[in-house]
């Protein structure tokens, strides 16, 4: 009882907190961007750059953990950082209108349990950046999530999600096709690097979630089910890097392996 009596405070503090002059004109409207819990480098960080060079009259936010290397890169770049779960995140939460992140984990869409909010409902609506083009069908996932708006970036991908008769609830009056963030720092740093210059092979191997264990609590950080060179993904992505045949055909043709 007496935990859930100091729970109960804690939420009317952070509510009435977020009504006072202060912080209702220091988060009013705001934006509160992210990626990941511990990491940016995606869409979001990428939105908020453009935020804060073209559009300074959107009261943009970055919401990051504290502590990690990417909380001293973004600090350093003058981002507008706050704390992921911190006291002055939960205040900001009441005052914002958009919650955009990259990612669509539920520590992302729900970052608080509801009942901090006035009336439990949240005040901000959920802006989906998607991290990559769907390949698949993901309406199991799409569905159990409250989006209020998702970004696609190819025809057919965006087809696939409003086509009349498909199975996600998602609609043309919900979903964007925007492109992706990023993909304005790509176009930048191509024309710096001309085509007919380049000696690089990228290999850019994707992820396999099995190789993780299930989280053990909310926002913890999954921990690997084996150690990543003792898995066949690992023995074979390795075995290909650093195999001679690989080395001899980069030092022939003056390439760097990327």
């Amino acid at each position: 009882q007496g935990a859930a009596l100091r729970s109960r405070r804690y939420r009317a503090f952070v509510r009435n907190m977020a009504r006072t002059p202060h912080f209702r004109a220091k988060y009013r409207d705001a934006w509160l961007i992210m990626d990941k819990l511990r990491a940016g480098n995606d869409n979001g960080e990428y939105l908020y750059q453009y935020l804060k060079s073209e559009r300074p009259d959107v009261n943009a936010w970055f919401v990051l953990e504290k502590g990690t290397p990417e909380w001293d890169r973004l600090d350093r770049l003058g981002f507008r950082l706050i704390p992921y779960r911190s006291t002055e995140h939960k205040i900001a939460l009441q005052c914002a209108s958009v919650v955009a992140s990259s990612q669509l984990d539920v520590e992302i869409v729900q970052p608080v349990a509801s009942n901090f909010y006035p009336g439990s409902r949240r005040p901000w609506r959920f802006v989906y950046l998607q991290h990559g083009v769907l390949q698949h069908n993901l309406a199991h996932w799409f569905n159990a999530k409250d989006i209020d708006l998702l970004t696609t970036a190819s025809v057919d991908e965006h087809e696939s999600i409003v086509a009349d008769g498909g199975t996600y609830r998602l609609t043309s009056d919900t979903v964007a096709m925007t492109g992706f963030p990023r993909h304005d720092a790509i176009v930048k740093l191509a024309e710096r690097h001309p085509f007919d210059r380049r000696r690089v092979v990228l290999v850019a191997p994707t992820w396999r979630n099995d190789l993780f264990l299930p989280k053990s609590a909310f926002g913890a950080q999954r921990k690997l089910r084996d150690p990543f060179l003792e898995t066949d993904y690992g023995r074979n992505w390795m075995g290909l890097l650093s195999h001679h045949a690989l080395r001899q055909l980069a030092q022939r043709e003056g390439a760097e392996i990327v």
